[in-house]
């Protein structure tokens, strides 16, 4: 005869608690929870949702340090031209820099990197910090193929005080005073490069802020900055 289990009031009271915080440990990273936190690849069908349900967890920073004097950071004197080619994956717009020898661009278009660059769900536009592309630039040399070209797909530029506060209400790890608002940040991926290998190279080339995770990582021109996630 099987014997009946009684649950004391106190065991059921914190069976509820626990099972709260087992619905919060979900990948919060996951905003819809359809789709694991770090996918494999760029590769899947709706890729235009990317950042919809992927977000970054750039940790907090004070307003003060937000609206500092920006840095200057050029491009370094890279011995050989080439041209870097980005890919919006949300838009799927392309935008094409020449890079000439020691460290300068050929006809740079700021205006055109700041569309690129838009907060596609709201279609705004901001004043891109131009010391991320120098900063992209110089993390992106090594992979500049035989052709002399280097790939990048860009997942986050500007990103507009409604958008943030929106992903901020779906996940507490979403930076109320993130450098997206200003534009002073970028989210990217190269791709067939290891993303061990393009943290390795961003680690070093990367002045200021560096967000590591699985499958692309970010930049800003805030303070010196290092995190995994």
């Amino acid at each position: 005869m099987s014997q009946k289990t009684k649950l004391s009031r106190r065991l059921f009271t914190l069976g509820l608690m626990y099972s709260s915080l087992a619905e919060a440990a979900d990948p919060i990273i996951d905003l819809d929870h359809k789709v694991d936190p770090f996918w494999p690849s760029l590769t899947r069908k709706n890729l235009i949702d990317f950042d919809q349900k992927i977000i970054d967890m750039e940790p907090d920073i004070a307003i003060g340090l937000i609206d500092s004097t920006q840095n200057e950071w050029p491009i370094k004197k890279n011995k050989k031209k080439f041209t870097i080619d980005l890919k919006n994956a949300n838009t799927g717009e392309n935008l094409s820099y020449f890079i000439e020898s020691q460290g300068k661009h050929s006809k740079f278009d700021g205006l055109a990197f700041d569309e690129f660059c838009r907060d596609w769900r709201d279609d705004e536009v901001i004043a891109m910090d131009k010391n991320l592309i120098n900063i992209l630039v110089n993390i992106c040399e090594p992979f500049v193929d035989n052709q002399g070209l280097v790939k990048v797909d860009v997942l986050s530029g500007y990103r507009t005080k409604r958008t943030n506060e929106k992903l901020r209400s779906k996940s507490r790890n979403v930076a109320k005073n993130s450098f997206h608002l200003t534009g002073r940040a970028l989210d990217f991926r190269v791709p067939n490069v290891s993303i061990e290998t393009l943290r390795n190279t961003a680690h070093k080339e990367a002045p200021g802020g560096l967000g590591m995770y699985r499958n692309f990582i970010h930049i800003d021109t805030g303070p010196t900055r290092r995190w995994f996630a």
